[in-house]
């Protein structure tokens, strides 16, 4: 039941490869929780935050060879330089790093999807699918899913085991743009690099699950003015809501 089919997998699998992280504007402080998908370029590390990751690093290391030598080896006399107290960030340290987009998703789960997701899971392994809807599934679903995906649920939860196995129309959700509208803008932004063939098709049906603001978020990504920056925006979004 996990909406990542294997045609939006190579999609994602395509543009994580295709290039490496760009520089972005520099928005800081973290983002506020709210009733819609957020997702914005901004500096993912400064490097005060380079050194301290590398001070901590050097420290467990330390730690880690301490505990696991031959000899009586004491971490708090041989790692006391390694594990000095870290120096605070100075002015000089604020300069941005690493740079890249970030995702907060929706605040507002519905009680509803799942509640019926629920009910379906119980059903689908009742029948003998037990893996189909994976731990944790209902609530991701519950944050990115349009309301009406509560009642495809409950007419799933319906269907005989048998059903299960054939090609049923009688569930079934409104057709979407989504794929159309986002293949569209990665085209232009990303001439003959962006979507392959059949991943319109793809998102178009994971667009039927998906939230608007949701879906708007990718789109925002590929209306980027860049093609690495559209690439590197659409795989954080991915990685969030898929």
């Amino acid at each position: 039941m996990t909406h990542t089919h294997p045609v939006v997998l190579s999609l994602v699998a395509f543009l994580l490869g295709a290039l490496a992280l760009t520089a972005c504007d520099s928005s800081t402080g973290e983002l506020t929780p709210g009733p819609r998908l957020q997702i914005r370029q901004t500096c993912l590390r400064t490097a005060c935050g380079e050194r301290m990751a590398s001070e901590s690093r050097a420290c467990a290391s330390c730690r880690s060879a301490c505990f696991s030598a031959g000899y009586d080896c004491d971490p708090s006399d041989a790692c006391d330089y390694s594990c000095d107290d870290i120096a605070p960030c100075g002015d000089w340290e604020s300069e941005c790093v690493e740079e890249g987009f970030e995702v907060e998703l929706p605040n507002n789960p519905s009680d509803a999807i799942r509640s019926e997701c629920g009910a379906l899971d119980d059903h689908l392994a009742a029948c003998g699918f037990a893996d189909a809807i994976q731990p944790g599934d209902c609530q991701h679903f519950a944050i990115t899913e349009r309301p009406a995906v509560a009642d495809y649920y409950a007419c799933m939860a319906t269907l005989s085991c048998e059903e299960f196995t054939e090609e049923s129309s009688r569930c079934t959700l409104e057709p979407s743009t989504f794929g159309d509208e986002f293949c569209g803008r990665m085209e232009t932004v990303c001439p003959g690099g962006g979507c392959g063939p059949g991943d319109s098709e793809t998102l178009n049906e994971l667009g039927t699950f998906l939230r608007d603001d949701v879906t708007d978020g990718a789109i925002r990504c590929a209306g980027e003015d860049v093609c690495q920056d559209a690439v590197d925006c659409f795989a954080v979004w991915a990685d969030a809501v898929l």
